[in-house]
């Protein structure tokens, strides 16, 4: 697959609504202009919000701010990385063995009594979720899927085009999170107190 470019994405937009192909972004073109104004409300924004995508995801030792303080409950405050998108998981270990499920997340910040804490999140930087090189071939669809749903509106003015565009938009992200949950490790749920007791007895057994 070739590395999206913010031409071909306009022009895989065009497609979807039936429109003709763009030479350049500096065509003079009313198409060119509606999706100039469709690229500057973020698009690509708009689809890594939708879920933890695995290529987008960024790992971080992360301590707290010293420059916040806690007047009550959790004592430590952690500013938000200047990349952020979504929170995909917060640990007390560096092998996201142990999440922290006792925090408060408040506008750029987390709270919680741990002096240091382990993050991952989706991250919007030019080399993780902005580095085109990296995205699924459903990835791109689903970013040039936002803007014709958008292009639909703005230029063609069809009931037709803009419901299927919004169907596609749905389908592209509901494919699209589903593989990219498989490239994922396997996740299993967290053992419950019945089978902790029965692993602690166990140990007690064997050592009689």
């Amino acid at each position: 697959m070739s590395i999206p470019t913010q031409l071909s994405l306009y022009n895989h937009a065009l497609r979807l609504v039936g429109g003709p192909k763009l030479a350049s972004l500096t065509a003079n073109r009313p198409e060119r202009y509606a999706l100039d104004a469709i690229w500057d409300e973020d698009p690509v924004l708009d689809i890594l919000e939708e879920a933890q995508w695995t290529f987008a995801i960024r790992t971080l030792e992360w301590n707290y701010d010293a420059s916040v303080t806690s007047d009550f409950g959790y004592t430590y405050a952690f500013s938000k990385p200047s990349n952020y998108v979504r929170t995909a998981a917060i640990c007390s270990d560096g092998y996201f063995n142990a999440p922290i499920t006792n925090f408060s997340d408040e506008n750029n910040y987390w709270f919680c009594d741990y002096e240091t804490i382990y993050i991952k999140y989706v991250s919007d930087d030019v080399l993780f979720g902005r580095d085109y090189s990296l995205w699924t071939k459903l990835f791109t669809n689903c970013v040039a899927a936002k803007m014709a749903s958008e292009l639909a509106v703005s230029l063609t003015k069809s009931q037709t085009i803009m419901d299927a565009r919004d169907k596609a938009l749905k389908k592209y992200i509901a494919d699209a999170k589903s593989l990219d949950a498989m490239n994922g490790p396997t996740q299993f749920m967290p053992p419950g107190n019945w089978t902790k007791s029965r692993r602690s007895n166990r140990g007690m057994y064997s050592n009689r």
